[in-house]
């Protein structure tokens, strides 16, 4: 899910970062599978309709997105402790609307299946729940499978892969929610590409979650990053209506970066190196964060989180011209010896790598620029 109302804040203070898409080339393209699974899990009525559905979904994606050189699809797997909560309310909160839609039961008096739960199939179809797309369920076995297959299955000549040296599908067996497996398997491509010596590559994400975006914006490795999402279609002049079906909307990274610096860059003695613009990118970030996520509850105070944002970047102009909020600072031992030791890196045995490819950096508050903020938050 992300952080709440968070792409549409994007969308309405830096339109010039979004653009429909109409037809996208990449080198690498990654997918987080759970932003397709839910709707085809909805839409189905059984196991075979769910898989049907899902491909259909992924070729329409790649005969928009276009990959090169190699396609990376995640699955979310098990994830940190601090998401646990958050899932274990979720899932209650299917099973209690899969057991009211069984006995017809929704306030509206409509179901899956029609009004009063009519014609709602008593066979395996009847077993379909969002609950199964969980890591553990067998399901997912099936679906790790499917995955496999239609990777292989579309990398014959004519299909959606054939240009493609490799598809890799990472299942729920393995550790790390989809858009952590996708920024790990990005730096991973980049460290390759640094290695080689060969000029930088582009990449692509796919995915719903707007944790993603902060995601790929706080990396430094790749600066050729777009993000490609699914949103509904704009009812064009007739306020409130909508047109059937969906669009692809492309979010550029560099673009947001370079809005950022515009607005920071009003003030005096502000700089563009490229240590102030990391710097910066991270705190844009942790002022996003504010308005909670799946791991991270919700900042309460006087001010929204974009209302926290505009306080930023006021008391970076006036008072804190070269003073980011969160200072960086590289590690002189290195990679710390517990990305090598466990991680779901490891678990496909990249043995750390995913992390080896930016430099290990402290991290540590402003804490003149962060009192301020606070006091300002809190209405104080």
């Amino acid at each position: 899910m992300g952080i709440p109302k968070y792409h549409k804040w994007l969308t309405e203070r830096y339109p010039d970062a979004f653009a429909e898409a109409q037809r996208e080339a990449a080198d690498h393209v990654y997918v987080d599978i759970n932003s397709q699974l839910h709707d085809c899990m909805r839409h189905a009525t059984s196991k075979d309709g769910f898989f049907s559905h899902l491909f259909t979904k992924l070729d329409s994606l790649f005969r928009t997105v276009a990959p090169s050189k190699s396609v990376f699809l995640a699955v979310d797997g098990p994830a940190s402790c601090a998401k646990c909560l958050t899932q274990r309310q979720r899932r209650r909160a299917h099973a209690q609307k899969d057991a009211k839609t069984a006995k017809g039961g929704k306030a509206n008096g409509k179901g899956k299946w029609g009004k009063g739960g009519k014609g709602a199939p008593a066979g395996p179809a009847a077993q379909l729940s969002n609950n199964m797309l969980t890591p553990g369920v067998p399901f997912m076995t099936e679906l790790t499978r499917a995955l496999e297959y239609y990777s292989a299955s579309r990398m014959a000549p004519g299909g959606v892969f054939a240009r493609c040296e490799a598809v890799t599908v990472s299942g729920a067996h393995a550790i790390g929610e989809g858009e952590h497996k996708i920024v790990s398997q990005m730096l991973r491509q980049a460290a390759r590409v640094a290695g080689e010596g060969r000029p930088a590559e582009s990449h692509v994400i796919f995915s719903g979650d707007a944790d993603i975006f902060l995601l790929s914006l706080v990396q430094s490795a790749c600066r050729r990053v777009r993000v490609v999402s699914e949103r509904p279609q704009e009812g064009g002049p007739n306020a409130g209506k909508r047109k059937r079906g969906m669009m692809l909307q492309i979010w550029n990274a560099e673009v947001l970066a370079r809005h950022l610096h515009t607005e920071l860059t009003r003030g005096p003695g502000l700089s563009r190196k490229a240590s102030d613009e990391a710097a910066l990118r991270r705190d844009f970030a942790l002022c996003s964060l504010f308005a909670g996520n799946d791991y991270l509850p919700e900042l309460r105070c006087s001010l929204t989180p974009q209302k926290v944002w505009e306080q930023y970047l006021s008391l970076r102009r006036a008072r804190f011209a070269k003073s980011p909020l969160v200072e960086a600072s590289l590690a002189e031992e290195g990679l710390p010896a517990s990305h090598s030791e466990g991680g779901w890196a490891l678990d496909v045995g990249e043995e750390g790598s995913a992390f080896a490819v930016e430099p290990y950096e402290h991290y540590a508050f402003h804490q003149p620029l962060l009192l301020e903020l606070m006091r300002a938050a809190s209405g104080g």
